[in-house]
């Protein structure tokens, strides 16, 4: 496998297995965004590149990251003893450019974002998120490493959020849900 910078049809990294199809498109300047995994031949991800190139909104597909808080928080506050940061819905690290470099094995790449990258006034936390992506035959592998830097201890979330592509919803099939989860709205448990 290769990882080349591409210019077309927009900047971004690629990871191509051409003898099976697969590919990921990476775009570290845009929040570490993943847009496009060919599996086998076939496109599983959704991507909006219309949405895409207008940089004042946020990205619709692919697969975002969210850090340091999935979801939202209360008038998007973070109240802490050190004060109140405004913190966005799924938070910051989406919109801050990630570092990428070519693992040495070839199968992949590593992101990373940097404590000197975060936004102090928002998050008042030193720490450094680093992902692995592997690209595997039928699968993205992720390794998540999450270092605290900082002597106190930190609080966050961190997830990824993919727009997977579907065309027929009665085709779809979601497994290994456990039966019960909480409902974000009013902090709930009910039926999954």
């Amino acid at each position: 496998m290769q990882l080349t910078r591409k210019d077309s049809p927009y900047s971004h990294w690629e990871l191509l297995d051409s003898d099976n199809g697969n590919r990921l498109r990476v775009v570290p300047e845009r929040g570490g965004l993943i847009t496009e995994w060919l599996c086998n031949g076939i496109e599983v991800l959704y991507f909006d590149l219309a949405r895409f190139k207008q940089h004042n909104k946020s990205v619709r597909g692919g697969i975002p990251i969210l850090f340091p808080i999935c979801g939202d928080l209360p008038n998007n506050l973070l109240k802490l003893p050190q004060g109140e940061f405004h913190i966005k819905q799924h938070g910051f690290a989406r919109d801050l450019p990630w570092n990428i470099n070519y693992l040495q094995d070839s199968s992949g790449f590593n992101l990373s974002l940097f404590t000197e990258d975060f936004p102090r006034f928002k998050f008042p936390f030193s720490c450094q998120v680093d992902m692995e992506v592997h690209l595997g035959l039928d699968f993205i592998d992720f390794k998540i490493n999450i270092k605290n830097v900082d002597i106190m201890p930190i609080p966050f979330s961190f997830g990824l959020h993919p727009y997977f592509k579907v065309s027929d919803l009665r085709e779809v099939k979601i497994l290994g849900l456990p039966s019960q989860c909480i409902d974000q709205i009013d902090m709930q448990s009910v039926a999954t």
